[in-house]
């Protein structure tokens, strides 16, 4: 093949002005023959059928793309009614059973917090120890100790107070309500204050509980001879104390419903010693009065 043939397979063919062109090949007029250079311009090629070429063998990685995920389809085909819309009755009733199903209240206002809240009022140390600090400490020291008790109490009700009332305050008692409204770090911190405040009162009351039964309303029962030994008592303490206490455990572990529902008892029993204080005011002798 000769380099005239070759440039002419190869090349573009141009006369001047009196130049014609059919598709892409160049009709020369006789005679005139000039090789042009070869062009340096690409001519576009369709992008579209490119794309489709490339992307015939990854038709996963389209649908992945286009599609919904899986899920939807599942949550469709469960909540897939048949098409039909309900009618006004059924509509009413629906919302009656949504009404219906919503859970009630188990706790009222007096058992949820005028009772409890009673119970740990009228404790352990008003009933064994006031007396007591008042006579080491005497009526003023006494009373400051109660007023800054009342202003420790007072400042901690105003402050729920007014995060309680801020909204809606969900079921979980007064962690749940600290820790999602003041955040978890201080919520953290004051719920375990709590917790250990909580696990001191309750050693407290047993230990009280037991001094006040073995000294007070059973001597007889001591196990380790003559209660008014120390030894004696603390014995004693250690082995009432552990029986009460699973009995504690037990009663909690029923729920905290049975425990409110038991608590009204306990203020039954509180409201009787409160009464019997101001009895025994009026009845006591000096013949039966402790030595």
């Amino acid at each position: 093949m000769s380099v005239q043939n070759i440039h002419k397979k190869f090349s573009v063919q141009s006369v001047g002005d009196e130049e014609s062109r059919v598709g892409r090949r160049s009709i020369v007029k006789e005679n005139e023959v000039a090789y042009a250079e070869i062009p340096t311009e690409v001519v576009p090629e369709d992008i579209e059928a490119e794309e489709e070429e490339e992307n015939e063998l990854q038709l996963f990685d389209d649908e992945q793309k286009s599609l919904p995920p899986m899920s939807n389809w599942f949550n469709k085909l469960a909540s897939y009614t048949g098409g039909i819309e309900p009618t006004v009755d059924e509509t009413k009733q629906l919302r009656e059973k949504q009404v219906q199903a919503q859970p009630k209240k188990q706790l009222g206002t007096l058992l949820g917090v005028f009772l409890p809240c009673c119970q740990n009022i009228l404790g352990l140390i008003l009933f064994v120890r006031c007396g007591w600090i008042t006579g080491v400490a005497g009526a003023f020291q006494s009373f400051l100790i109660v007023l800054m008790c009342c202003s420790c109490t007072m400042l901690t009700a105003l402050s729920m107070s007014a995060i309680a009332t801020n909204g809606k305050v969900p079921a979980g008692g007064s962690y749940f309500m600290i820790s999602r409204s003041i955040g978890p770090e201080f919520g953290g911190a004051v719920g375990l204050l709590f917790y250990l405040g909580t696990t001191i009162a309750s050693a407290m009351y047993l230990v009280g509980a037991v001094e006040v039964f073995l000294k007070y309303i059973c001597p007889q029962a001591s196990l380790f001879g003559d209660i008014t030994s120390d030894a004696a008592l603390f014995n004693n303490t250690r082995i009432y104390g552990t029986i009460l206490l699973l009995m504690v455990m037990c009663c909690v572990l029923l729920g905290i419903k049975f425990v409110s529902r038991f608590a009204a008892i306990g203020l039954v029993a509180v409201i009787c010693s409160v009464i019997c204080v101001y009895l025994g005011v009026f009845v006591a002798t000096p013949e039966r009065s402790p030595q």
